[in-house]
């Protein structure tokens, strides 16, 4: 059993408007009838927002995702076997269901954040077939305040950005039975058994022309959640129910052109986590091997405010901005992040009004490479990937009417981020991410101690105390 995170996404004029196709055969856009069904019969109720959205692909048609994997439409349309039914939750126990039924017993999260101990932020009362367009579309009800009785908590950040956006991306997390190699035949119920192809060549195209992915087998949908970075190439929310039918033109055109400023996400590696069995914890506190102690950052190494407020309009927004900087391995000083916070939301930073938000997450499937190509011609050697950890020179200092009352509760809270990053969802990150490999080099034997002393700076440079 292989546990898969698939963040979903896609370039959203190639399948619309762009004369660049993926095929030349496109499907017209077509709605299923049991979506307009629950459209019609949809009883409004204030503390709901209902969302429609493409849920992933026929690998068949589309044929890979970003990370390498397949899924078919034979596998999502086939019905559990009564192994499988067995393991349905609730009511659908020992009821055989069409694969792709299972994503209405998923509830939808924030980041695969989806452990029995963290919270969720809706459900899936609908998953459909769409046979024009080959894919699994959902409806997701969204909870706009907690709801008790569902033990759902509420997620006005992905409202407001729906609202203000027009859509949200979407990944998927599913359990399988198997995988094979579509290069080498190889099957495999774990990672560990893994053949070569699928773990050093996954979607390169070999000098015989084929290329290498992973056929899965038996899924299983159990998370659906609202993430930045995408991997499938077609997934990505459509409309609010109400509002449903054919997705506006002019809203297609404007996702478009907001995806092209943040960045060309054909070029970004998703988070794509095959979920095996690590440990979650703090950053170690003994220094990796060759990390030595330094002296105070000299101050022209901080970022001064055009630079601040050009890497800002790069990232497109604060998390973005730094969740970039800790997969280069950098820390903001504390100057840098007020500044930055002031900048990302200066009518409210300086009134200290109840609604002012900051940084408030950190993610490692948020990466700009417009921002990535901006640090590394400008900041790479602040990376923990290429230095030593300074141990001094970044207290935090006081910076009144800041909307906090401290700066260095503030930095405080950052640095606790960095510091309880996990640490295998870090490494994979960093092996991954084709831009950190760059910082890595091409040592394979050095990458490992690399991605080791990078945790320890981010942890622990600059501070005082350690």
């Amino acid at each position: 059993m292989i546990e898969k995170i698939i963040s979903a996404g896609w370039n959203i004029q190639s399948i619309f408007d762009s004369p660049t196709k993926f095929a030349a055969y496109e499907p017209e856009t077509h709605v299923p009838p049991e979506i307009e069904e629950f459209a019609r019969n949809l009883q409004p109720d204030p503390r709901f927002n209902y969302i429609h959205t493409i849920a992933m692909s026929d690998g068949g048609r589309y044929g890979s995702n970003l990370n390498g994997d397949i899924f078919r439409a034979d596998e999502l349309k086939a019905a559990q076997t009564q192994r499988e039914a067995d393991k349905n939750p609730g009511d659908m126990q020992g009821i055989p269901v069409p694969r792709f039924k299972t994503f209405e017993m998923a509830k939808f999260y924030r980041h695969h954040a989806n452990s029995p101990i963290d919270p969720h932020y809706g459900d899936l009362p609908l998953s459909v077939w769409n046979e024009p367009m080959r894919r699994v579309e959902l409806i997701i009800r969204v909870f706009r305040e907690p709801i008790p009785e569902l033990n759902g908590s509420a997620a006005p950040d992905i409202i407001v950005k729906l609202d203000q956006r027009g859509y949200i991306t979407v990944s998927m997390g599913c359990r399988i039975h198997h995988e094979q190699c579509m290069y080498c035949g190889n099957e495999n119920e774990y990672v560990s058994q893994r053949c070569d192809c699928l773990r050093n060549h996954m979607n390169e195209i070999m000098p015989d022309g084929r290329l290498v992915a992973a056929d899965n087998f038996e899924p299983r949908f159990f998370d659906l959640s609202d993430v930045s970075i995408p991997a499938d190439p077609i997934a990505f929310s459509l409309n609010k129910v109400a509002s449903l039918w054919v997705p506006q033109r002019a809203k297609v055109a404007n996702m478009a052109r907001d995806i092209e400023i943040k960045a060309a996400w054909s070029r970004k590696l998703s988070e794509m986590d095959k979920q095996v069995p690590g440990g979650i914890g703090t950053m170690s506190s003994v220094p990796p091997e060759g990390a030595s102690t330094a002296e105070r950052l000299p101050s022209n190494k901080e970022m001064k405010t055009n630079e601040l407020k050009q890497a800002l309009a790069l990232a497109g927004d604060l998390e973005t901005l730094v969740s970039t900087a800790t997969m280069m391995g950098i820390v903001l000083s504390p100057r840098e992040l007020a500044e930055l916070t002031t900048l990302a939301e200066p009518e409210k930073v300086g009134s200290a009004e109840e609604n002012f938000t900051g940084l408030r997450n950190l993610s490692l499937d948020n990466f700009s490479v417009f921002l990535y190509d901006f640090l590394k011609t400008k900041f790479a050697d602040r990376s923990g990937y290429r230095g030593p950890c300074p141990m001094k020179g970044w207290e935090p200092t006081k910076i009144a009417e800041s909307g906090y009352e401290d700066v260095a509760d503030y930095y405080s809270f950052y640095r606790r981020l960095l510091a309880n990053l996990p640490i295998d969802g870090f490494i994979k990150a960093a092996h991954r991410n084709p831009y950190v490999r760059e910082l890595l080099g091409d040592n394979q034997e050095e990458r490992y101690t690399r991605i080791k002393a990078a945790m320890y700076h981010l942890a622990h440079a600059g501070m005082a105390t350690v």
